[in-house]
This record gives structure tokens, C-alpha cells and sequence, in this order.
């Protein structure tokens, strides 16, 4: 997500939909990534090509899906 966009998090929801955004901590660490189903992985929301999709073999760790975005401006 851009800089200064306000994020609101269903941290009761805990099963994203293919193609949807969550909070997710895959190595430890909270970031926001799109869900993507087959195979299971974390993509970034960014155009920088040295961030990559993070593979997961087993079930991630989700925190929460997103449910609103609000950019700030």
C-alpha cells in the first residue's frame, strides 16, 4: 500500500479469499501481502522488483484480512 493509507485489519478473520489482502507474518514479522491460493503464497503490492512473493508450503501465520483501505492525501 502507498504511503499513508490507512489499513483496517479483521483480525477475526483469519482465512483470506484468493487474491485478497492480509496482515500475515510468514518469517516472524507482520506485513500486508495479497493472498494468492495455487500454489499458496504472499505477494507484494509493489511495483520495486526486489520485492518477491513469498512461497508457503504449509499454512501461513495470518493475523487478520484486510476489510478497508483509506489513501490519505
Amino acid at each position: 500500500f502507498p504511503n499513508e493509507t490507512l489499513v483496517v485489519i479483521d483480525y477475526a478473520d483469519r482465512l483470506p479469499a484468493d487474491g485478497a489482502f492480509c496482515l500475515a507474518a510468514p518469517m516472524g514479522f507482520p506485513m500486508l501481502r495479497r493472498w494468492r491460493k495455487n500454489p499458496g503464497r504472499l505477494e507484494p503490492s509493489s511495483f520495486d522488483p526486489s520485492h518477491k512473493p513469498i512461497f508457503v508450503e504449509d499454512k501461513p501465520r495470518i493475523i487478520g484480512c484486510v476489510r478497508v483501505s483509506i489513501r490519505v492525501h
